[in-house]
């Protein structure tokens, strides 16, 4: 089941993972991953896509979070949750 999770949350393509998730990509930037670009989509391109390196530590990271065994430090991740803000809400 978690596999089927990731792959909701999660696109994988040819250049990297991608996401429209505001708390995966939080985790992700807590985690030290860095947004290497940020397209819109949706209605009236209100949707952000959040892109990363394609990395299997991206994946690890992602399953961890689903089953709610990741780590880390929570001051991180809440810094990381104000830098999401800041991206979806610029432009």
């Amino acid at each position: 089941m978690g596999t089927e999770i990731q792959q909701l949350i999660l696109d994988n393509t040819e250049h990297g993972y991608s996401t429209t998730d505001f708390y995966t990509t939080a985790v992700l930037i807590s985690q030290e991953f860095q947004v290497v670009d940020v397209s819109r989509e949706g209605h009236q391109g209100k949707v952000k896509r959040f892109h990363f390196d394609k990395t299997p530590a991206v994946q690890e990271v992602v399953m961890s979070y689903i089953n709610g065994k990741l780590e880390g430090n929570i001051r991180d991740f809440r810094n990381a949750i104000e830098t999401v803000k800041d991206m979806v809400y610029s432009q």
